[in-house]
């Protein structure tokens, strides 16, 4: 599960620092990045909320499965939306996935964790998401020198999106 937060992190961050470029070249304004990403993080606390609810239905490994398949796809259109609109709305759905799947994670791991090591299998999940933060820019910079951007929009997503078929348990070990 440490892998599968750091292989979201890394296409997570790719946003911030890589979408004021594309945005430009739309003919936006540099107030628009800012507002665009913003909005990517509104939608994250608009996901949270709706966890609990998520949680009494679908099994964990579904809701694992589309926090993560919303959190790729809100990358698409990064590189390749072409319009400012398109990149607002990626945002928003990867804001969502991104909202989704840092309570699934934590509760996860809680679940998982034995008594009295909660605490420490917790700060794994935090040092995975900051090394995923500190890595991104780069890991990124290569792949977006190497493809051009709009690929490297288009594969980051996919980083996620393999990691959401979870093979671990979900339910703590007897």
């Amino acid at each position: 599960m440490y892998l599968l937060a750091l292989a979201a992190t890394l296409p997570l961050c790719m946003g911030p620092a890589q979408l004021p470029s594309p945005l430009h070249n739309f003919g936006s304004r540099p107030g628009v990045a800012g507002a665009v990403i913003a909005g990517s993080a509104v939608t994250g606390t608009f996901g949270t909320p709706a966890f609990p609810q998520l949680r009494r239905r679908p099994t964990t490994t579904a809701i694992t499965t589309v926090s993560i398949t919303l959190l790729g796809a809100g990358r698409l259109p990064g590189g390749t939306g072409g319009m400012v609109v398109r990149v607002l709305g990626g945002m928003l759905v990867g804001g969502t996935g991104v909202g989704l799947v840092v309570p699934d994670l934590n509760l996860l791991l809680s679940e998982l964790a034995p008594d009295g090591r909660h605490g420490r299998v917790l700060s794994g999940l935090v040092t995975a998401v900051f090394l995923g933060q500190f890595l991104s820019p780069l890991a990124l910079q290569h792949l977006v020198r190497g493809t051009g951007l709009a690929v490297a929009f288009t594969w980051t997503r996919g980083a996620p999106a393999a990691g959401a078929v979870r093979p671990w348990p979900v339910s703590p070990p007897a």
